[in-house]
Formats: structure tokens, sequence, C-alpha cells
């Protein structure tokens, strides 16, 4: 999109914004329209070199008399790159919105990252309830039927991340309840989506953490902690779906010697193999979702005395120039 398209799509979007207000609201209409940024999902790359984030542009009207009234329209849902180094701001993907009223919480729905390994990234959205590869490079969406797939297998998953390159999902589903150990003692079942569609039932586990170098360290119920097994611990060969049984000493020291405990397991760039993982991109504070300018991003990175914070504002013209090009 060029800079006089850009500008003129922010003007069209205030005029048909505007002209969706209630007409029988007339405190709504005499508002004066409010251009908000909400950035949400932070992520890293691969290579540690840009922060990855979902964002939405939405213009508003509010009401601020009792009772309170939001109009809004979402005029763009989209992906964007932060280079850590350079500050400069991308967008790889964007979509229209929607027109809605309610609190301004609505408005920060969009797309979801779920998966981030090298050039792929696993995105949900949330218009109509999907899931897509999206390409970091090009920026093209390619659609998954995962939704089908799982009603089909008879599974209800609850997490997902990106395990390799080429695609490979470890998934996170309910525990089957014809498990034979006792279900209070399991936190769920491990699953493993091949590329091509296929799916491989690891089983129940009680913990599960990614190494970092193509396999998955599990805890499970099914082997026996003092028996013929050395301890309780797995770990899953990703490519070759191979199985060991590391010692109960060796179980949580298995990258580089460095706790996996300190592995943030809710960061979908942490399960991806080869990829940094010594540098975080998030927020500054705790919530779903930044009003930027007002709040602020933060890259963590892990130094000899423990994570060390670092701010960043992320500057609306910058997001806005990003989405002229």
């Amino acid at each position: 999109m060029g800079r006089a398209a850009g500008w003129t799509a922010g003007f069209l979007a205030t005029i048909l914004f505007a002209g969706g207000c209630d007409v029988a609201d007339p405190l709504l209409i005499a508002s004066e329209t409010e251009e908000i940024f909400y950035v949400q999902r932070p992520e890293i790359s691969s290579d540690g070199k840009t922060g990855l984030f979902a964002f939405n542009q939405v213009f508003q009207r509010q009401r601020q008399t009792w009772p309170e009234h939001t109009k809004y329209w979402v005029w763009t849902r989209g992906i964007g790159s932060y280079d850590l180094e350079s500050g400069r701001i991308k967008v790889i993907h964007r979509s229209r919105g929607s027109i809605g009223s309610g609190s301004s919480r609505s408005a920060k729905g969009g797309y979801g990252i779920l998966g981030v390994c090298w050039d792929k990234m696993l995105v949900a959205r949330d218009g109509d309830k999907s899931y897509y590869w999206l390409d970091l490079a090009t920026g093209s969406l390619t659609r998954l039927s995962l939704t089908d797939e799982w009603a089909d297998r008879g599974i209800e998953v609850r997490h997902f991340f990106v395990l390799d390159r080429s695609g490979t999902i470890a998934m996170w589903a309910n525990p089957s309840k014809r498990l034979p150990v006792d279900p209070s003692r399991v936190t769920g079942s491990l699953w493993v989506r091949r590329p091509a569609g296929r799916y491989e039932d690891v089983g129940p586990f009680l913990s599960v953490y990614p190494v970092g170098d193509g396999r998955i360290f599990f805890t499970s119920p099914l082997v026996d902690k003092y028996g013929a097994a050395p301890g309780h611990y797995v770990l899953y060969d990703i490519e070759t779906g191979a199985r060991s049984y590391p010692f109960p000493e060796d179980g949580t020291k298995m990258e580089n010697g460095r706790n996996l405990r300190n592995v943030d397991l809710h960061k979908a760039s942490s399960w991806c193999a080869g990829a940094k993982r010594d540098i975080h991109f998030g927020f500054s504070r705790s919530g779903e979702a930044l009003r930027i300018p007002e709040d602020k991003l933060e890259i963590l990175r892990l130094g000899r005395g423990g994570w060390e914070p670092e701010h960043r504002a992320l500057k609306v013209e910058d997001l806005k120039n990003a989405l002229r090009h």
C-alpha cells in the first residue's frame, strides 16, 4: 500500500466509522473519534533478532456520560515485526477487521501467535475460529484443518507449539478417560502432528519441556520410578519417535547444563528446535494487550546474573508508517 493510499484508508475508516454510529445516540456521535493501536501476543524470532507481535488498529468513539457506551471499528488486524537492533517495524501480514460495540476489550481480539519456528508461524484468527501457517518471508497464509482433525480423533487440544522447521506440532490434549493410571495425577496427553497430517499419541504426562535440540523431555506416569527403568523421565526424539530414559539427576539439565525449568513453556518460540532461548520479547507489565504508546515492550536477555530487562517504546508513528508500505 502506498503512502497516499494509506492516508486515504485511515480517512475512509474514520468516515465509515462515523457512519456506523448509532443514530439514536447523539452523545456518542458527538464524541471524538480516537485511533488506538493494541499490540498483543509478543514472541521472539528463532534467531533472536526480531520481536514478533499481533496488533489491531482501532477507531473508536466513547460516550463519556452514564451509561458508558463504546462503538469501535477494527480497521486493520495484522502481524508485525520489530528489529531489536534498528527499531524498524515491518507489517508482515494484514487483514480487515470489523465493526462492533461494547468494551474496548472486544476490539483486542484478532490474530493469535501459537507457534514460531524460523520462517513458519502458526496463527489463529478470531473472526472465523481457524488456524493458519503464516510464511514470515512472504506474509502469505495457508489454512490448516486442525479443528476437523481433532474432532475426527476425538481429542480436546488445549495448547500447541511448533517444534521444527518442517512444521511438526506438539499438542497438549485432555487426558483420555481410558488411561491405566490415576487420572488425578495426569496433566494431559502429549500428541505430535507431522507436517503431512499424521498424528502420534506419545502418551500421558505429568510435566513436559522442550529440550531445544529436536527432543521433548517429559515425566510419564506409565514409567516406574523405581523399577527396571532408571526413572520416570522420558526423552522423545521428534524426528525418529525413539524414546530414552535418563537418570533422575540428569532429568532437568538437558540443555547445555542449564535447568529446563527456566524455560518459559508458554512462549511459543521456546519450543522451536535450534532457536535462541536466551532472549525473550514481551510486555513490561502484566496484561493481555498493550495500548501504545502508553505501555512499553520488554526485552529480556539471559546474562550471568539472570534475566536482564530492557524496556522499549513502540512508537505509534512507526507502526503507522509501516502500514503505509
